[in-house]
């Protein structure tokens, strides 16, 4: 039952929209397995040939009223067979289902003649297409894409408020068009409700936040507009928070970080700016965030995250010495990129494990390996960055390739003592190769292929007795190989095509 409401949600961990309706479901006691059989949606179904009309139907069909010499009933609702007229309760119910029935423009399968569960004079409320009966109320409305209703909602839902006891509605995939009437803050036992993909318009208005049982709001894939209403931070109970693809402008609620049970958080294709505040990245159990497709930056990115426990074990110091120096790297650059993109599982930052970087590698709880290819997007002097690295001494394989902004390649390369593989390509480096690189006699491959380097090759790179690949390749490097070269008797690979 709760597949509809969550049809439209994005891409990533698919299973915690199970996790999230097996909750609601065990909140809510409600299973078709205890729902009478004749409650659920019915398929198409020809009627037998008695029960044909006798006249062709009209276009909006209305349904037989019982024929006799009394005065005729206004709603199928007084009718004994359609609900016991003993249970007050359940005919109100009716009557407000009746007159949102009445109100609606266009009015789909409720209003279908070949139908045993369409609306109206000839079918018992339990029957109705949608409508879940529990203990005498009705609890539950599911009018789902494919239903083909269209009206107004000024005209519709205000008639549905009536539902005291409505626990969870969906009503997806129709043609209801404009605001959302405030009278929706009247439905105070919703536990789940869903208007997403139909045509609402205007503001979210304020008494949503009224809603206070509520688990799951999906309000996606609208016209909505206006700011995200701070009210909303009133459902503390809130699970599941969905306002998706509409034109919702202005900047996020740092309030909504009140929502500590919030698990996804969709806010994705709006029109917010601003930051995502850090209320709403510190929620404890949020485990989806989607707010791309909108201005949106990260609050609090530049603060030094190292000192969290959920960034790095605060026993651990060698590692947590790692992680000042990454960081102190990352806010060096001029750009970036996916580093510090907010909707990036594995951007560095306040909110991810170290371990979780991209292009980290943590072994045995030190940094050995890190990874900045041309994809990340980021970019900045390495002339200036590169020293900041030195500090990881347990560097084993350090790979910055299409991030440079040009200048030379600093002498503090020849600190990283430990490092097995070195790739600076495609940096606009300049300048000649320091002969410290020579210092780092565990290299087994060095790449400053595609850069603008210049002078000679520096016979310092003999002492690199166990390197096998050796890349200079699309530089200006003067084309004398020096004779030392021949001592890298370990040497499989050497490229020094189109140097000058």
């Amino acid at each position: 039952m709760a597949s509809a409401l969550i049809a439209r949600c994005p891409r990533k961990k698919r299973w915690g929209f199970l996790v999230f309706a097996a909750v609601v479901l065990a909140a809510l006691s409600i299973t078709r397995s205890v729902l009478p059989q004749s409650s659920q949606p019915q398929p198409d179904e020809p009627q037998s040939a008695q029960s044909q009309p006798d006249e062709p139907q009209s276009a909006q069909h209305q349904p037989d009223q019982p024929q006799s010499d009394q005065p005729q009933p206004e709603s199928p609702c007084e009718l004994e067979a359609v609900v016991p007229q003993d249970q007050e309760e359940l005919k109100a119910d009716c009557e407000a289902l009746w007159e949102f029935f009445t109100n609606l423009d266009e009015r789909g399968i409720l209003d279908d003649p070949d139908r045993s569960d369409a609306w109206g004079w000839n079918t018992p409320l339990h029957e109705w297409h949608g409508v879940y009966v529990g203990d005498n109320r009705v609890e539950t409305i599911f009018l789902l894409t494919g239903t083909g209703l269209a009206g107004s909602t000024s005209k519709t839902l205000p008639s549905l408020a009536k539902l005291t006891n409505l626990w969870w509605m969906e009503i997806e995939g129709s043609e209801l068009s404009g605001p959302i009437p405030p009278e929706i803050g009247d439905l105070n036992s919703l536990r789940a409700i869903s208007l997403s993909s139909n045509e609402l318009s205007g503001p979210i208005p304020p008494e949503v936040g009224e809603l206070t049982n509520l688990i799951a709001l999906n309000l996606g894939h609208n016209r909505l507009t206006g700011h995200i209403p701070f009210e909303l931070a009133r459902l503390t109970d809130l699970e599941y928070l969905s306002l998706h693809e509409n034109y919702l402008e202005g900047s996020i609620p740092p309030e909504l970080g009140q929502l500590t049970n919030l698990r996804e958080l969709h806010l994705f294709n709006n029109r917010l700016t601003g930051v995502v505040p850090e209320e709403i990245n510190q929620i404890p159990n949020l485990e989806i965030l989607s707010v791309e497709g909108n201005s949106l930056s990260v609050e609090g990115n530049s603060e030094p995250p190292c000192e969290l426990e959920v960034v790095v074990p605060q026993d651990q110091e060698e590692l947590k010495a790692d992680c000042e120096a990454l960081w102190e790297f990352f806010t060096s650059f001029d750009e970036r990129g996916i580093l510090d993109d907010p909707y990036s599982p594995d951007a560095w930052g306040r909110n991810t494990p170290l371990h979780e970087w991209h292009g980290i590698a943590v072994v045995n709880n030190r940094v050995e390996e890190l990874f900045l290819l041309t994809h990340t997007g980021s970019s900045g002097s390495i002339s200036e960055s590169i020293p900041l690295l030195s500090r990881l001494d347990s560097l084993r394989w350090l790979e910055i390739e299409g991030f440079g902004s040009g200048g030379p390649i600093p002498p503090e390369i020849g600190d990283f003592s430990n490092l097995r593989g070195l790739s600076l390509l495609g940096n606009n480096l300049s300048g000649s190769i320091p002969p410290e690189v020579g210092r780092l006699t565990n290299l087994i491959a060095l790449n400053f292929g595609y850069n603008n380097l210049t002078g000679l090759i520096p016979p310092e790179l003999a002492r690199l007795s166990n390197l096998e690949y050796l890349l200079l390749h699309e530089n200006h490097l003067e084309i004398l190989i020096p004779p030392e070269l021949s001592q890298l008797t370990n040497l499989r690979e050497l490229y020094l095509s189109k140097i000058d």
